[in-house]
Formats: structure tokens, sequence, C-alpha cells
């Protein structure tokens, strides 16, 4: 970057001893400020450091170190050492410098790490944390579990008897506390609108979505779920009948609909006028076509007419029936017959 003929060039000062910590939300190690007492880590540093680091790493009570140089990931000219778990604290020193970070002093802290979590201070019961204390040793602090004094593991776990019943549990130590629950996981909630959208102008013709679940919020309302475009849903008996035009906001291959009764077939919106290539009668339900009810009312009439020309436009179209099998052929031609029939009545 040039100014007023200066090239000017930002860099990034790195550091000569990096020390990586576990980190409870991710797979894998991160940059920490320092070791901590019995907690494990990696310290990465430049090889002209390597004695003054495996010196404060002994002081710190780090034995059996393993060295990892030339390859495996690290960057040349530097050294990986892992497995490194402090044990001694030492106290920061003024002269000591950036060496002070492989000196862990007294800190303590409860951790709870593994299981299966809940939510913030509940797991799952059969898959309790385990109980770790950072910043001190087992020689210096004691560690209370239900009041009960816990015991350690080789691996740094603590434990007493009851720790993984189900209940609330409190770990106590160094003056602070932190409390755990193990529960069965099994939680209610009341249901409330996410989002919803109305299908058309009809009052109850909503459909929400509430996290995983989507409902018609009519209760006798059945959702389907269909492909783009318009569609005209067909029930068993005559007049059962329902226009789902798609929302022009949802621009997907697929779109959830509803209707308050069992639909039979799906057919496009205007079969005369859709594409013969890729329009379906697509069979969604196979039930018997019903008796024909009383069509003594302009509204019974009405919906029986256009139930009736749903059927017979997408029969004279040609339209090709999905699944294409004998069953679904021979539901058809029953519907067909009865449209024709109700049609003559009509007349």
């Amino acid at each position: 970057m040039g100014i007023q003929g200066w090239n000017i060039r930002w860099v990034l000062s790195r550091r000569e001893i990096y020390v990586l910590a576990p980190n409870p939300t991710i797979s894998g190690f991160v940059q920490t400020s320092g070791l901590a007492l019995g907690q494990n880590h990696s310290v990465l540093c430049i090889e002209s450091h390597d004695d003054a680091v495996r010196n404060a790493l002994s002081e710190a009570g780090c034995s059996d170190l393993i060295p990892i140089a030339n390859g495996r990931g690290v960057p040349e000219g530097w050294i990986l050492f892992t497995d490194v778990r402090p044990s001694v604290a030492k106290q920061h020193e003024k002269d000591a410098g950036i060496f002070n970070i492989l000196r862990p002093v007294h800190d303590v802290r409860i951790d709870l790490v593994g299981g299966i979590r809940l939510n913030r201070s509940t797991w799952l019961r059969g898959h309790p944390p385990k109980v770790r204390v950072l910043g001190a040793n087992d020689s210096n602090v004691g560690v209370l579990i239900d009041g009960q004094a816990a015991s350690i593991d080789v691996k740094g776990n603590y434990t007493v008897s009851d720790w993984n019943s189900d209940g609330r549990h409190t770990v106590f130590c160094g003056g602070i506390s932190q409390s755990y629950e193990l529960a069965n996981g099994v939680e209610d909630w009341e249901f409330f609108i996410g989002h919803s959208y109305r299908q058309s102008q009809v009052l109850g013709d909503v459909i929400s979505t509430c996290g995983p679940m989507i409902l018609p919020m009519n209760e006798d309302g059945q959702l389907l779920f269909l492909p783009s475009g318009s569609n005209c849903l067909v029930g068993s008996i005559p007049g059962q009948v329902v226009f789902a035009p798609q929302a022009e906001h949802i621009r997907t291959s697929s779109f959830l609909a509803q209707s308050d009764f069992d639909v039979v077939w799906s057919l496009p919106a205007d079969s005369l006028r859709c594409n013969k290539g890729t329009s379906r009668v697509r069979l969604i339900t196979p039930i018997a076509p019903g008796p024909i009810a009383n069509l003594s009312g302009r509204r019974e009439r009405w919906v029986a007419v256009r139930w009736y020309q749903a059927i017979l436009n997408a029969s004279r179209k040609g339209l090709g029936i999905d699944p294409d099998t004998e069953e679904a052929r021979n539901l058809w031609l029953d519907y067909k017959r009865r449209a024709r029939e109700l049609r003559r009545r009509l007349r």
C-alpha cells in the first residue's frame, strides 16, 4: 500500500512460544494464555528456545516430554511438545518474560467436560460430565461432590458414590462451587407460531411452522408436500375440492398445501392449459369415490360442479397417472365414472 510515495506493509508479529489447550466447544487445541495445573497442553516454540522450554516445563512438574520437529505438521524451525500436564505451581518472575506462560499458578477452576449436555447445567441421564479441577493438584486442595470427599483417577477425573445418579449435584473446591444436573431429557413446552403464511384468501387456510413441527392452523386440516405450481386437490366425496396456489414468495420446487378433507388426487389447477409432458394426476390416498350427497343448495351444487370439472378436464387432457399402476388406473376410472354421473344429474 503506497501513501505519498511511501511503501507500507502491515506485518503481524509472531510469538516465540505458544501454549495450546483443549477447547470445550471444538474438537482440538487452541491458543491459551498459559499453562494450567492438571490440564493437558501442547507447547510450540522456536528451536533456539528448546533447552529453556524444557527446563521451564521440568520445573512445572512435566515429565516424559514428547518433542516433535521437522515434519508431522510442525513448521520448519519449530518444536512441538505434546502431553504437557504441569503439576507444580510456580510464581511468575519479572525477568522471566515470555517464559512466564510456562509457569502455572494456583488458579482453581472446576471444569465439567464431556457427556451429553442438554442445557447450560443439565446433562442427559447416563451421560454425565467428567468432573475435573484445573489450576491445582490433589496434594494441595480438596474436592467435595455432594459434601463427600472425592477421589481422583489416573485421568484426573473426580468421583464419589452416586455422582452420576439422577438429580442435582454440587462440586466444591478451593472456595468455589459448581453444580450439574442429570435428567432424562424429556421436556415440554407450549406451542407457539414461529412463522405462518396464508395459502389463499380463505380465513382458516393458514399454515404455521414451529421448529421441526409444521401444522395446519385448522385442526381438521391435512398437510401435503406438492410440486411447485398451482394444484387442485380432490377428495373422495363429490364437492371435496380445493385449489392450492403456490405462494408468490416461495421459490422452491415443492411447497406445503393443506385441505380440510382426505386428499385422494392432486391435479393441475388448470388441466386444459397445463404442460402434458410434465403434469400428472397424482394419487395421494387410495380411497374409493363416495356417494353423491344432497345437492339442493346453491353452494353444494357449485362445489360439486368444480369437483367433476376438475376430474373430467384432467381426463380430457389425457394426463398420465402417478404412480402408473393398475390399482391407480382403475381407481381413476372409478372417479371419472362418478364425475360423469354427477354431471348428468346436475344438467
